[in-house]
């Protein structure tokens, strides 16, 4: 009976040792390396790190920068008492007299003579494409004393356009608005304006708008959001003007100094 026992057991062990050799070894195999993507940030591997970036800040970057490449509809308004002056001679005095004084570059969209000039003064306007040649030359101290040898004045002083605005968001209806004002302009010297908006019945509303000389301080008030006066932090935005009809570009042609495309005589004829 023992010697019966003895043979079963050893042929179970014989069966398990067979069993044991025919499965393979599991061999551990290293995971692959896969990217994770989102839109907050750049590609990660798993294995390794690597310094994120925040897309959405850079996306706000560049649309900045687009955004001050659009031509300046305000225009500046140099009056001379003699026809000795041409609109090139004005482009080339100015674009030469900010890159040799002030190592800047400036870029004029165009330049014409205005219809309105008469015999005894002859009106020139100047067209801006971007937001900081704009205001670069709203400090007067950026200008040429003379072009030619020839004096000028300003007929008329440029208003400020949409790209130097911003707006400020649930200002309260009840507080002291002069009081409001000279905060702004103490902390932030490059508001020029500050106004309270309206709506179409003339009440006043919530948002209040900034005019500023800088389109640097502009965009980096952009990229906070965020101002904070009197104690408070508000919201703000980007200032988007109320829709227009196109400007009319045409130069020495156009018969008024409206600008407006729907009222000039050769796009009509077209």
């Amino acid at each position: 009976m023992t010697s019966f026992s003895n043979n079963i057991l050893q042929n179970g062990l014989d069966e398990a040792s067979e069993v044991s050799a025919a499965v393979p070894k599991q061999t551990i195999v290293d995971p692959p390396i896969i990217p994770i993507c989102n839109r907050m940030s750049s590609t990660v591997s798993l294995d390794d790190f690597q310094e994120v970036g925040n897309k959405n800040k850079n996306k706000f970057k560049r649309k900045i920068m687009r955004k001050n490449v659009y031509i300046i509809k305000q225009v500046f308004h140099c009056l001379f008492t003699t026809g000795k002056i041409t609109p090139n001679h004005i482009k080339e005095g100015l674009t030469g007299h900010a890159i040799e004084n002030f190592k800047t570059e400036i870029n004029i969209f165009n330049c014409r003579l205005s219809t309105r000039s008469s015999n005894n003064e002859y009106d020139f306007l100047i067209f801006l494409k971007d937001a900081s040649s704009f205001s670069f030359l709203l400090d007067l101290k950026h200008w040429p004393s003379n072009f030619r040898n020839e004096n000028f004045t300003f007929s008329s002083s440029p208003a400020i356009p949409s790209q130097l605005s911003l707006i400020i968001k649930n200002v309260d209806l009840r507080l002291d608005f002069n009081e409001f004002c000279q905060e702004i302009k103490t902390r932030y010297p490059q508001v020029k304006n500050v106004i309270r908006l309206k709506n179409k019945f003339n009440n006043e509303i919530k948002l209040v708008k900034l005019e500023l000389t800088s389109n640097v301080v502009r965009d980096e008030l952009l990229i906070k959001r965020k101002m904070t006066i009197d104690y408070i932090i508000y919201d703000i935005d980007e200032y988007l003007a109320p829709g227009n009809i196109l400007i009319c570009w045409e130069t020495n042609s156009c018969s008024q100094d409206s600008y407006s495309s729907d009222s000039c005589a050769r796009i009509l004829a077209r």
